[in-house]
């Protein structure tokens, strides 16, 4: 079953750590929580995510303010890990299931963790295939867009010092890749922004190619960011002209319980990915 192909992988001594010199970032991986008899087709693990290259100095919060002498000091060869659950339910006689990975604080894992199975997958298994592709449930985007509140757009560029314009090059190194980021949001609690260009980007390429243009300048992609009546955000976002499939986002904090390390356990993480899964399951399509 490949749900046993995974595991071998998340439990593959020599795939503990995986880096990305050129961004310095880490990935490690941690416990992993294997099949059960009562959810065989359901696999789990925390994976340690990383960033290095920069100083930084810790203080603890005090009440009504912050304390005067840092706790610790970070240096730039220092290595800052954040634990992500990735979970994977795979039904054992299906050729698709679900990968679903929390992004804490933006810090996801899933397009590092999944460039590097597939590379270790394609080495012992070269005459055979895997991709993962994005999936919402059917309606999702235009019940959204129709419906919810258009908090903010942020537009982001992605670039080397070289690609910077202005003077934004003069905050990255010749190693770094940057983002620059352009956000857009009302002012006033009663102030909207229009969705039309949205609705429009999502009909046709020629409004998508548009929307990536603001101000004078190309974006790479755009983030519409809407909040739901329950106050939960989730996120749109658009990439570059030929990319037309939105990648959306769920918000799970308020699903979530935390334990003493300020971190969600595992339990809560779990439920609310098993959650989401059967959201998603309907519109699948799973064969």
């Amino acid at each position: 079953m490949f749900i046993d192909i995974l595991q071998q992988f998340l439990e593959d001594p020599q795939r503990r750590d995986w880096s990305d010199e050129v961004s310095e970032s880490t990935l490690r991986m941690g416990t992993v929580y294997k099949p059960t008899n009562e959810e065989p087709d359901v696999i789990a693990a925390w994976v340690k995510s990383g960033e290095k290259g920069f100083a930084s100095e810790i203080f603890e919060s005090e009440e009504g303010g912050v304390g005067e002498q840092p706790s610790y000091r970070r240096k730039p060869e220092d290595v800052e890990f954040i634990p992500v659950l990735l979970l994977a339910k795979l039904p054992a006689m299906r050729s698709r299931g679900f990968l679903v990975c929390h992004s804490p604080k933006n810090r996801g894992i899933k397009t590092k963790f999944w460039d590097s199975f597939k590379t270790w997958f394609r080495e012992r298994y070269p005459h055979l295939s895997v991709e993962i592709n994005f999936c919402t449930p059917e309606g999702f985007h235009k019940k959204l867009i129709a419906e919810e509140q258009l908090k903010k757009v942020t537009y982001i560029r992605h670039m080397k010092p070289t690609d910077m314009f202005g003077d934004t090059g003069s905050w990255f190194d010749s190693k770094t890749l940057g983002d620059v980021r352009t956000v857009v949001s009302p002012r006033g609690r009663r102030a909207r922004l229009s969705k039309k260009p949205l609705e429009q980007a999502l009909e046709d390429d020629k409004s998508l190619s548009s929307l990536l243009e603001f101000d004078g300048q190309t974006y790479d992609e755009v983030r519409t960011t809407f909040i739901d009546r329950r106050g939960r955000e989730h996120s749109i976002l658009l990439g570059p002209e030929g990319e037309k499939t939105p990648r959306a986002g769920y918000d799970v904090t308020d699903h979530l319980s935390f334990a003493q390390d300020g971190h969600p356990t595992y339990e809560s993480l779990r439920q609310a990915m098993l959650g989401y899964i059967e959201i998603l399951t309907p519109s699948s399509e799973e064969s």
